[in-house]
This record gives C-alpha cells, structure tokens and sequence, in this order.
C-alpha cells in the first residue's frame, strides 16, 4: 500500500512549466526586437505594483540573465513575469485529502480516503454553469463569508484546498463525495455524468473539526463530515469537454463492472489545477464509491 503524496509530482509539473516559458519566451524574442536601451536595468520584482514576494521572486530572477540577453520590450517583461506569478502559484503546495493506494492497474487505483469535512451546495443548469456558480458559492464561504467558531463577531479566511469535485444529485439517493470540488447530476437514466442538478463540493484543511469549522453564513453553503471511504479513481489529463467525461466514466465503469465490484451512486468528476494550467498537465479524475472490501 502506498499513502498518496503529490509534493513530487507539483515540483516537476513546475519545471515543465518552466521550461514551456523559457521556450516561449526564446521563441517570441526572435520576432520582437528590442526598444530600451542595452544596459538599462531591468527588475521582476514588481507587476503592476504587486511585489513578487517568497518562492516566486527567486524562480523569477533566474530568468533575469536571460531576460536581459534577449533584450526583451517592457510589455513582454510584464507579460512574462505574470506567467512566472501564475505558474509559481500553480506549483505552491495544496492540502488535498489523505488516502491509501490499496491496488492500481493502468491509469485505474482503488483507493481507501480517511474521513475529511467538506464544504458544499446545490446548484441547478449543465456542468459547466453548476461548476461555475458552485464554485464561487464556496469560494465566497472560504475567503471570509462565514462566522469564526472562536468570535462569533468575526469571519475566517479558510486555505484553499483540491480537488473540486461535481457529481450528480439525484434528490432521492445518497450521493458519494469527493476529495475536490464535486458536481454531480440529478438524473442519472440518460447517463452517469449528466444532469441539470450537482452537488459541488471543496474539502476543508485538515487542520479543522466540525466543531472548529467556521459556519457559512449563506444558506446555499452547508459543511459536513464524510466517512471513510473507498474508490475507484481513473486519473486523465486535458480538457475536460462532454464527451471526454462520459468516454472516461464509461471505461472506468467498465473496468468496475469486469471486476464484479458494485458502484455506490453517481460517479464523481474532480479537477485539481486553476483554470490557467496547460492541457497536458490539467489532472482530472473520475472517481466511483465502492463497498468496503
């Protein structure tokens, strides 16, 4: 068995990022030619006024060498330290949900996660709007729309935490939630994954108890503990379009079905990166409960 750990494979998607950003940056560099003068300093610390502070500033003054031999307009500058911003940011290092590799077959793991809180709603409209209005539903609960537990007068700021998970939301069954965001549809006779009502959820810092939680003070935003459980998770990278979501929940379904296992409710889909990432390092699974084994 194999307890998940994600810190190696952020640090090298960092890397890849960066070596895409040197590229483009060589490649745009041939075309625009220079108009400030060969020995002006130039300094990443600031964009737009924004002090590049911690990690970031360090990554961005490697490129300061090569930003000046290539004599780079000052647009391009800004334009390059954002990416440099955004992509540091990618790679910072986010909670996620602890769990157990019991058995992996392919891009297929049957995993054990401990119990984890999570914060979740409701929303209504296809995949990409529930995602959407889910998403900023909880993110208002996180970045300081709730009640502190400790001073009932003050708000709290919560960590970001991944994935987001969406499943469908059938009113009359039990819906199996996910590590990330989830959005999930209430009618499941068409299709696993499709619906006009999901369950979108974020799972909460570790660090939390129901009892230390703050509260949300939007009603559309409720919190609850989930048990232990067990998955199945197929990992993918990529956009993720319609049929791209039903192609991957039917095979791992198939995989499920081949293994005389019995799915518990809707399949879940979890997407781990910002919206920025590049397609071929986007991470999304598709995540089916299972009975203990």
């Amino acid at each position: 068995m194999v307890v998940a750990d994600w810190s190696a494979r952020q640090t090298s998607y960092w890397h890849l990022d960066m070596i895409f950003l040197h590229f483009l940056v060589l490649s745009i560099s041939t075309v625009i030619r220079p108009n400030r003068r060969p020995n002006q300093p130039f300094s990443p610390v600031f964009i737009g006024g924004l002090a590049i502070k911690s990690g970031v500033i360090s990554r961005a003054t490697r490129f300061n060498v090569m930003w000046n031999k290539h004599l780079m307009t000052p647009s391009l500058h800004r334009l390059l330290c954002a990416a440099l911003l955004l992509t540091g940011l990618n790679a910072m290092a986010i909670e996620e949900p602890k769990y157990t590799v019991l058995a992996k077959e392919g891009a297929i793991e049957l995993r054990q996660y401990a119990p984890f809180l999570i914060a979740e709603t409701v929303v209504e409209g296809d995949m990409d709007e529930a995602s959407n209005r889910g998403f900023r539903l909880i993110a208002d609960f996180i970045f300081g729309n709730n009640q502190a537990v400790d001073n009932p007068g003050s708000s709290a700021k919560i960590a970001m935490t991944a994935p987001v998970t969406v499943v469908p939301d059938a009113p009359s069954q039990k819906i199996a939630m996910t590590a990330p965001v989830t959005i999930a549809p209430a009618d499941l006779a068409a299709s696993p994954m499709a619906g006009n009502r999901w369950r979108v959820h974020f799972v909460m810092p570790g660090a939390y108890t129901l009892a230390t939680l703050p509260k949300p003070k939007n009603t559309a935003v409720t919190v609850r503990e989930v048990p232990a459980k067990h998955f199945a998770v197929l990992g993918y990278s990529g956009f993720n379009t319609e049929s791209r979501i039903q192609q991957r929940t039917a095979e791992l379904l198939a995989w499920v079905k081949a293994k005389n296992l019995s799915p518990i409710g809707a399949p879940q889909l979890s997407r781990y990166d910002p919206p920025w990432t590049l397609p071929m390092w986007r991470r999304n699974e598709i995540m089916v409960e299972l009975p203990a084994p």
